[in-house]
């Protein structure tokens, strides 16, 4: 129920998912970008599930982290289930790229 500010891409950096060692985003950053550019749904192959599988925990982990400091209640419900029949993640919240995204 609640939007988070268009800011946010900065704070969210600072939430975790950038490398301060590294300079440069994280794994799991590159992920919430495809999540966004998906419209909140991430397909995977077979082959590939298991390192999508992988950012997707980091994500959850992350987000649930940030959100709650920002004193939004989280369910504990999945924020980013999997269909194993569609081989899907799909978002339970709204997340997507802005116009200006490039």
């Amino acid at each position: 129920d609640r939007m988070l500010s268009p800011c946010t891409c900065e704070e969210l950096q600072d939430a975790g998912f950038w490398d301060r060692h590294a300079q440069r985003p994280t794994k799991a950053w590159d992920a919430l970008l495809l999540l966004a550019e998906g419209n909140g749904t991430r397909s995977t192959s077979f082959k590939d599930r298991r390192h999508v599988e992988i950012r997707m925990s980091e994500m959850r982990r992350k987000l649930r982290a940030y959100l709650t400091s920002e004193g939004i209640e989280i369910s504990d419900s999945d924020p980013l289930p999997y269909d194993k029949h569609t081989r899907t993640y799909t978002a339970t919240f709204t997340i997507g790229v802005g116009t200006n995204f490039k």
